[in-house]
């Protein structure tokens, strides 16, 4: 089981319900332990048709199961294992020893990360399991697009302290600067207003990651023009 649901595990506490295709929200597993097992028993109750078990203990222990066997899946080490500490997006988590990460990373991308200690967890959510960004010509179509587009603004005073105090935005960017990744348009680049991105670094992620961590609603707040809704 893991070693402490109090702390956070690279990637969040994902989950999915396999009966309504339905995963708790990025937004929420980013946040807390409790807030996904708050989130899949109001899911459960508001599909009774399936008989889902409702009973808390019992959804964090499915919680529980359903991560350990991810960060098997994704790191090879357990949530028992000794993990290194660390902090990202305003919260403590945890990230697998070097030594267990994945070896198939391009080596730029692994120095990078191991410059940053634990920060392997956010560059995972950032590029995908493979940490591989896709190809510059790509990267400078997707920047041409959000450069003009009307919801590429400056991030609100919310969100500029979030990312500040998290040292999430400050930790990718770094390991942006490390793998050479930028586009010929970084400096009309900002936020997004419909999915909170910093575009500097969206652009450069595998559009397979990008639409899997993209909700309906968020997805419906895109820009029509945007190159995340064209695929």
């Amino acid at each position: 089981m893991l070693k402490n649901r109090n702390s956070m595990v690279p990637g969040g506490f994902q989950f999915r319900q396999p009966q309504t295709n339905w995963e708790v929200p990025m937004s929420v597993a980013q946040q807390t332990f409790a807030a996904a097992v708050d989130a899949i028993v109001k899911h459960r109750k508001a599909n009774p048709r399936h008989a889902l078990e409702t009973a808390r203990n019992v959804v964090e222990a499915e919680l529980d199961n359903f991560t350990e066997k991810r960060l098997i899946a994704q790191y090879g080490v357990d949530g028992s294992s000794q993990w290194v500490q660390g902090t990202g997006l305003g919260v403590d988590y945890v990230a697998p020893p070097f030594s267990h990460r994945p070896r198939s990373a391009p080596a730029g991308a692994v120095a990078a990360v191991k410059k940053l200690g634990a920060g392997v967890g956010l560059v995972r959510d950032w590029l995908g399991e493979g940490l591989r960004p896709i190809p510059k010509e790509e990267a400078e179509s997707r920047a041409a697009i959000c450069a003009v587009c009307q919801l590429n603004q400056e991030a609100s005073i919310t969100e500029w302290a979030y990312s500040k105090v998290a040292g999430g935005l400050k930790m990718l960017m770094e390991v942006r600067d490390e793998m050479k990744l930028s586009t010929s348009r970084d400096a009309e680049l900002k936020t997004c207003k419909a999915c909170s991105c910093a575009l500097v670094l969206k652009v450069h992620a595998p559009m397979e990651h990008i639409k899997a961590h993209t909700t309906p609603d968020i997805m419906a707040a895109l820009d029509d023009k945007c190159w995340v809704r064209k695929g």
